[in-house]
């Protein structure tokens, strides 16, 4: 800017102004007159410490000197000294509580977390299912009917693939009659797992237990475990009614007794009717 002959005031060339008439230089906030006073007390209180331990260590100072009957330079040295600490001793004043106070409920937290995990892993230990329960072989014969774990999880391997796509028994009961409805996956719907639920349904077969009794042992409702029943029954009569169980005629005759050659040469198979009680599901959807 400069000021011409007349007295006005002009921009130089090229330059842009930035000050108008309705431009208003802005004001500092005021500051709040508690966080003043708060901030007064906490510099007069660092100090009131900071004077009280300079006072503390001249004392001791002279009192060594008085011992020793150390001359100037070591009065100056000390003095020097002590304005250091004095100078350094605010900071580590404002530091040190609020990390110990931090630091000791970290260590109190983490303490917390590992007891938790614990307890997870504890209830994971006595958790009724399959995982715990093949452990062991003869829990596991008794409950399946297979002798080892090898063989249950080769059976389970064998089903997984198609047990991933299968259809909800009750959804296709429901949906009967219906076109171009959507299909969902059972075992996404399910509580349990596709594992734990085949043992499920492997326990239903062995012993026949009610299923309330299996609805308390898997921490599920008794409907989930009626549809868990009738759907993997009706998905293993599926997949495996197509595999052939028959005897060629030649492995027939092979094992065939002597007597049953001598009486019944032409024997293929001896059929016998089993009377076997079972359970109806109450709704007619389901029938």
């Amino acid at each position: 800017m400069f000021k011409t002959i007349t007295g006005l005031i002009r921009l130089k060339p090229g330059v842009v102004p930035s000050q108008f008439q309705w431009t208003k230089s802005s004001q500092d906030r005021p500051q709040n007159k508690l966080q003043e006073l708060k901030t007064m007390a906490e510099q007069q209180e660092q100090e009131e410490r900071r004077q009280s331990f300079v006072d503390s260590f001249q004392q001791d100072v002279k009192m060594e000197e008085g011992e020793t009957g150390s001359g100037g330079q070591g009065a100056s040295a000390s003095d020097e000294q002590m304005e250091e600490m004095a100078t350094d001793e605010p900071e580590n004043e404002n530091i040190e509580p609020a990390e110990l106070s931090a630091v000791e409920q970290i260590e109190i937290l983490k303490a917390q977390i590992s007891d938790l995990e614990q307890q997870v892993e504890d209830l994971k230990g006595t958790r009724f299912g399959a995982e715990n329960i093949s452990k062991d072989s003869e829990l596991l014969t008794f409950y399946t009917g297979f002798v080892s774990k090898e063989r249950f999880d080769s059976f389970y391997s064998w089903v997984e693939p198609y047990a991933k796509t299968m259809i909800k028994w009750s959804q296709i009961q429901r949906e009967r009659g219906k076109e171009n409805y959507k299909r969902r996956r059972s075992s996404g719907n399910f509580a349990l797992s596709l594992y734990d639920q085949l043992f499920l349904f492997m326990i239903r077969l062995r012993l026949g237990l009610l299923e309330t009794d299996l609805g308390v042992r898997f921490n599920i409702s008794t409907s989930t475990v009626s549809r868990i029943i009738l759907t993997w029954a009706n998905f293993l009569y599926t997949m495996l009614g197509q595999v052939p169980i028959w005897s060629t005629t030649a492995q027939i005759k092979n094992s065939m007794p002597q007597c049953f050659k001598t009486t019944y040469p032409k024997t293929r198979v001896i059929l016998d009717c089993t009377e076997i009680k079972v359970q109806r599901p109450s709704s007619k959807v389901l029938n």
